[in-house]
């Protein structure tokens, strides 16, 4: 009898973390499935953070962040530079955060700007706008990417 509990006791625990386990792995396609029919398209997935108390994220690290833009909110200001809307929706094993955004990215410097959501775009002059260079594989850099494919199937 003593046996029998220390094997479902174990039972119980090892299905307790399973389910934890494939919550983690499953909320980023929940999310897309959720955002693409509201018309925010996928652009870049992180997965490269690894919490040291969920031992299964050392072996392969879940989706924790995904970046969306909104194409049919995109606006062309001039020949290099585009106003997007963008959505951040990250995960952090626990609960999971949006945060929607608006930038301006210029394709011909790959560089791009925040801008406030309440921003007049009548009075916006992008020269004073604080640009940033971002690293290959940051999200920023495959926004900035994914613009200019979008201006080049666009023009």
């Amino acid at each position: 009898m003593k046996y029998i509990k220390v094997i479902v006791s174990i039972g119980i625990i090892s299905l307790l973390l399973f389910f934890s386990a494939m919550s983690d792995y499953k909320w980023a396609d929940l999310i897309v499935k959720q955002e693409t029919p509201k018309g925010w398209v996928i652009v870049y997935k992180q997965n490269n953070f690894m919490d040291l108390t969920l031992p299964w994220t050392w072996i392969k690290t879940p989706v924790t962040g995904l970046w969306f833009i909104k194409d049919t909110h995109t606006q062309k200001l001039n020949q290099d530079i585009y106003l997007i809307h963008t959505l951040r929706v990250s995960y952090d094993y626990s609960r999971t955060e949006r945060d929607e955004s608006f930038e301006i990215v210029n394709i011909k410097t790959s560089e791009s700007a925040f801008i406030d959501t309440d921003q007049d775009l009548s009075t916006l002059n992008v020269n004073n706008l604080k640009w940033y260079k971002f690293d290959s594989d940051t999200p920023g850099n495959q926004i900035i990417q994914y613009m200019v494919k979008y201006y080049e199937e666009n023009s």
